[in-house]
């Protein structure tokens, strides 16, 4: 019932109500099998995971906030498809920022609750995952003036430590040429001086992430030039950043570069 009230539900109360609706089973562990599955033999959590993925595209907030709650409920059984359309919709740019910083959260604690578990993930998902996070933090970091200031610091932000994340749980999936985007991606955002101490502290976290799970790695994937940037803005950071957070971070970095990297 809470699916057909989530797919086909005319109003929005009645779709968002079949969303909750549809999550709370989950929740309770309920796995429909035999005669209650849907028509046309479809997978009941893959059926799920549509509904709640065009929950998330239509833009309405009480039916979105519904629907990222299924999703996220979702993503306990089966990662992979979740990751797919999470990192679709982070990639939405005709989302609202509000809408693609609660996918990003989502994306937080799929990546947290997965952490000792990477290689259940499967590997197009990882993959995909990755490359959508790449290309939102290629774009967010370049913007200087479209909406709102406080909206832009926050995307920036959320992209940069979600990658980190990412990287962080399958430094495998990142490829040569995503590493050298990413070393392109923390060298714009670390440059940046006037931006907000929250796009800074996440511009360091990345970097910290980031020579932490590649190791040594690390040469393979950036070019001479851009860790010998890269050396300079943490040495310049971890000394004369006027926040206290940032400071750490880069020292943290710094100390990732010398004994995970450069040993």
């Amino acid at each position: 019932k809470g699916l057909e009230e989530a797919g086909r539900g005319k109003s929005v109360p009645v779709r968002a109500h079949g969303l909750a609706s549809l999550r709370k089973l989950v929740d309770m562990g309920y796995i429909p099998k035999g005669r209650d599955i849907p028509s046309e033999n479809q997978d009941w959590f893959e059926a799920a995971m549509r509904v709640a993925s065009q929950g998330m595209g239509e833009g309405d907030s009480f039916v979105f906030e519904n629907a990222i709650a299924l999703m996220a409920a979702l993503s306990a059984h089966r990662p992979g498809s979740s990751i797919l359309r999470l990192a679709y919709h982070f990639r939405n740019s005709r989302l609202g920022y509000q809408f693609r910083l609660k996918v990003a959260e989502v994306i937080n604690t799929v990546c947290e609750r997965y952490r000792k578990q990477a290689k259940s993930i499967p590997f197009d998902a990882a993959s995909d995952l990755m490359s959508s996070l790449l290309s939102v933090a290629e774009i967010e970091v370049k913007k200087k003036d479209k909406g709102s200031k406080i909206d832009i610091a926050s995307m920036k932000a959320s992209s940069l430590s979600t990658l980190a994340d990412a990287i962080s749980l399958f430094p495998s999936r990142l490829t040569r040429s995503q590493g050298g985007k990413v070393g392109d991606v923390v060298i714009e955002a670390c440059s940046d001086q006037e931006a907000p101490p929250e796009v800074r502290r996440a511009s360091f976290f990345l970097l910290e992430r980031f020579f932490e799970a590649l190791g040594q790695d690390t040469t393979q994937v950036l070019k001479s030039e851009q860790l010998s940037k890269i050396y300079d803005l943490l040495q310049k950071a971890r000394v004369r950043d006027f926040d206290a957070a940032v400071r750490v971070l880069a020292g943290r970095a710094m100390e990732n570069l010398g004994y995970k990297v450069l040993r």
